[in-house]
């Protein structure tokens, strides 16, 4: 059995803006995610990109809230990254993600923000996802993640 995952990109319509009128087509590694709060599994999943610039996982408050979480009682902090700043709330949450069809899990001390409910998608950062793997190697011209799993 390979020690080697794949994440291919997947293309990702970025709404429109001032800067860009007519929205963008961007390819992004995407993972289908689960939270876990409590012991209770939501009944949704969403999508997250893997991040190696996101220093923590971060996900849309509105999810977080729809998994029983109480976004607001949360430990507050200032985030800052490219989908702009603001206030982040931190609970520690079970995480489910699907690669390649198989199941993998970790509990995270995640961030949940409100600026990230327009957009829709999580982000799996270096403190959670990126610990799961002995290496994690993104390739621009072949479009793919490689992770390597800790033996």
């Amino acid at each position: 059995m390979s020690n080697v995952l794949y994440i291919p990109y997947t293309p990702l319509q970025i709404p429109q803006c001032e800067a860009f009128p007519n929205g963008e087509l961007r390819d992004y590694p995407l993972v289908k995610v689960s939270l876990y709060y409590n012991n209770n599994k939501p009944d949704f999943d969403f999508y997250a990109v893997i991040d190696s610039g996101a220093d923590h996982c971060s996900f849309p408050s509105a999810y977080g809230s729809r998994a029983g979480i109480p976004i607001n009682t949360g430990k507050k902090a200032i985030n800052a990254g490219s989908t702009g700043s603001g206030e982040s709330y931190y609970h520690n949450v079970h995480v489910g993600v699907w690669v390649q069809g198989k199941p993998y899990g970790f509990d995270c001390y995640a961030a949940f923000m409100s600026g990230l409910d327009g957009l829709g998608i999580g982000l799996l950062g270096r403190c959670g996802f990126f610990d799961l793997f002995k290496k994690v190697a993104f390739s621009t011209d072949e479009r793919i993640v490689e992770l390597t799993l800790r033996e």
